[in-house]
């Protein structure tokens, strides 16, 4: 299910979370946007987390120490914002991957890393770097709330704690090489308007560590490898400009 702000002009400053806690909160109406399956975590907006009463009972006791609850009613319902405050300042710059303007001021995080012993402890956790953007939760917290058999969240990972420099080193490695052997098959290279006339022949094509093909629902997909060798694939709403100006293979279509 997808929930919006019922009055979008009157509420959208109320939901600015930047990790500070609200003392004046005011409950805000929802409605629904996208109506499926009752859920316990209804999807809002991706920084923002929130659940169903039920939810609430059942992680209040892990929650508590980390973030407030802020009621909010949806039809007959009452739900809950989760506004996590507990804001650490544990980005491992080291190791985190970002690229910086002219300026010198950072443009975007490519890769994140965390100092281990800054976040062991903690179950939910912001950064100042994504104070309004991000909700990072730790294993421990993962697997509390799946065992919990609550529905409606998906986790991402955004960091491996138990990957070493030299892990690191020999995974970038074997990326970097897979992506080698993806441009070095044998076959004819396609540019882009090529490479998607040829999805509606319904053709998968492949260039360096990007995949594109249609779904089952018969929607073009794009994936990127990981480094495990699978492909994460999104619905592009956006095409990056790069895309455009490679060239493209025909691959084995994924099941999806």
């Amino acid at each position: 299910m997808v929930i919006g702000l019922k009055n979008f002009d009157d509420d959208t400053d109320k939901v600015e979370f930047n990790g500070e806690p609200i003392l004046d909160w005011e409950v805000i109406e929802m409605k629904t946007y996208k109506k499926n399956k009752l859920v316990d975590f209804p999807h809002f907006l991706s920084n923002i987390l929130v659940m169903s009463e039920k939810a609430r009972n059942l992680l209040n006791d892990y929650f508590s120490d980390y973030a407030q609850f802020l009621p909010i009613k949806h039809g007959k319902q009452t739900l809950f914002f989760i506004n996590v405050t507990n804001v650490i300042d544990c980005l491992d710059y080291t190791r985190t991957e970002y690229v910086t303007m002219p300026s010198g001021k950072i443009s975007h995080f490519k890769r994140l890393y965390f100092n281990k012993d800054q976040v062991e402890n903690s179950l939910i956790f912001k950064t100042p770097e994504f104070a309004n953007k991000k909700v990072f939760v730790t294993d421990k917290m993962k697997e509390i709330i799946e065992k919990s058999n609550l529905e409606g969240i998906e986790f991402n990972q955004e960091w491996d704690s138990d990957i070493t420099k030299e892990i690191e080193r020999k995974n970038s490695e074997a990326y970097e090489k897979k992506i080698f052997e993806i441009d070095q098959r044998e076959g004819q290279k396609y540019a882009w308007s090529e490479a998607v006339e040829l999805l509606e022949y319904n053709k998968a094509l492949t260039s360096g560590k990007w995949k594109i093909q249609k779904n089952k629902q018969g929607t073009m997909v794009l994936g990127q490898l990981t480094f495990d060798f699978s492909y994460m694939w999104m619905n592009p709403i956006y095409l990056p400009p790069s895309l455009l100006d490679l060239q493209w293979k025909l691959d084995e279509k994924a099941d999806i």
